[in-house]
C-alpha cells in the first residue's frame, strides 16, 4: 500500500510541476499565428475588432481590423515577444497572452481610441474578409459626402456617444471628441 501511495504522490507531483512549467512557458509565434477577434464595449456600444498574426517576407507581423469604422488590414508592424507579453515595433499595442484561457488581453491603442482606454480581450476566430468596396452612388446624404471630402477619410465617419470615428486611405484609424 505504501508503494502505491508513493507512486501516486510522485505522479501527482510530476503533473503539478509539468502544469507549472507549461503555464510559465513564454508565448511562441505559433500560439499567436492566425486570426483573433474581440467585441470591446465603450459607453454600452460593442464594436467588432479583429487581429491577425502572420509571417510575411520572413517577419512575424500583426494587422488590425476595425470593422465599425471601415478600417481594414491596418499594419501594426513586427511582432515582439517577451515572456507572455506581445507588442509591435511600429505601433504600440501591448497585449498579454494567457496560456490557460488561450486569450490575448490589453487596451486598444491610443492612436485608435485616444483618451478612451478601452479594454479588449481577443479570442481565436475565423478569418475576416474586407467587405466589397462601397458603391458611392448610394450615399445616404450630401452631409456624408461633404464630411468625406473635408476629412479625406476612406469611409464615412461613424459617430457614437460624442465621438466620431473614421479611417484614412492609409488604413489609420482616428477618433475625434465632438464635445
Amino acid at each position: 500500500m505504501n508503494a502505491v501511495f508513493s507512486r501516486l504522490l510522485a505522479c501527482l507531483f510530476t503533473v503539478a510541476i509539468s502544469a507549472t512549467i507549461v503555464a510559465q512557458s513564454p508565448v511562441r509565434f505559433p500560439d499567436l499565428a492566425g486570426w483573433w477577434s474581440a467585441d470591446p464595449i465603450r459607453s454600452g456600444e460593442p464594436s467588432h475588432v479583429a487581429l491577425q498574426f502572420l509571417e510575411k517576407d520572413g517577419k512575424q507581423q500583426g494587422r488590425l481590423w476595425l470593422m465599425a469604422i471601415g478600417a481594414y488590414d491596418i499594419p501594426l508592424g513586427t511582432v515582439t515577444r517577451s515572456g507572455n507579453s506581445i507588442d509591435f515595433k511600429t505601433d504600440r499595442f501591448p497585449l498579454i497572452w494567457n496560456p490557460t484561457t488561450q486569450m490575448l488581453s490589453g487596451h486598444l491603442p491610443a492612436d485608435v481610441a485616444p483618451a478612451c482606454n478601452i479594454s479588449i480581450e481577443f479570442r481565436r476566430s475565423e478569418p475576416v474578409e474586407e467587405p466589397p468596396a462601397r458603391d458611392w452612388k448610394d450615399l445616404p446624404s450630401e452631409e456624408t459626402v461633404q464630411a468625406k471630402k473635408n476629412w479625406g477619410f476612406g469611409a464615412s465617419p461613424v459617430t457614437s456617444d460624442g465621438a466620431a470615428y473614421a479611417a484614412d486611405f492609409n488604413g489609420r484609424a482616428y477618433a475625434f471628441d465632438l464635445n
